[in-house]
């Protein structure tokens, strides 16, 4: 089953196809990531192999970097009623990260396969993320005794209603 979306929505983010800062919490400054982890700063233009300059993404403004995360429902919820699934923490996942889709479960239920202390997948970017981080599509993994990232990574609980 896919989700409709409506004529002329590209489907970048679930609110169209740019990113402002009132509508996610990201790092719209510029580089790739911003703020301290640590005490240590942890900012950098590059992130995942890719260098990011600007703050906006695609024809959206420079954003603004509020250095935290921000209330859960602050920005407006996507059609589903669910808020701030772009940007202010990561989305850690029960998957476990795979070299390709092709390992992956067809019917929609989390890939569990490889060794107990494999990477999980990250969804969604985080309060210290450029904005193209924060896309729909963008993925990335992190081992599950990592602790680098406080404050950036979150679950999102879900029940049957």
């Amino acid at each position: 089953m896919g989700i409709c979306l409506p004529r002329g929505h590209d489907g970048t983010f679930h609110f169209g196809p740019t990113i402002t800062p009132e509508l996610a919490n990201y790092c719209g400054t510029g580089g790739a990531v911003c703020g301290e982890s640590d005490g240590k700063s942890v900012a950098s233009d590059v992130y995942g192999g890719q260098r990011y300059k600007s703050g906006a993404y695609g024809e959206g403004p420079i954003g603004v970097f509020r250095g935290k995360t921000t209330p859960p429902g602050t920005f407006p919820p996507n059609r589903f009623g669910l808020s701030d699934m772009h940007g202010n923490v990561w989305e850690y996942c029960l998957d476990k990260s795979s070299a390709n889709y092709s390992d992956i479960p067809v019917d929609g239920s989390a890939n569990l396969s490889g060794p107990y202390d494999s990477q999980r997948i990250l969804r969604g970017g985080s309060w210290s993320h450029n904005p193209a981080i924060c896309r729909s599509a963008y993925r990335d993994s992190i081992a599950p005794d990592f602790s680098g990232w406080q404050g950036r990574i979150g679950l999102r609980l879900v029940c049957t209603v």
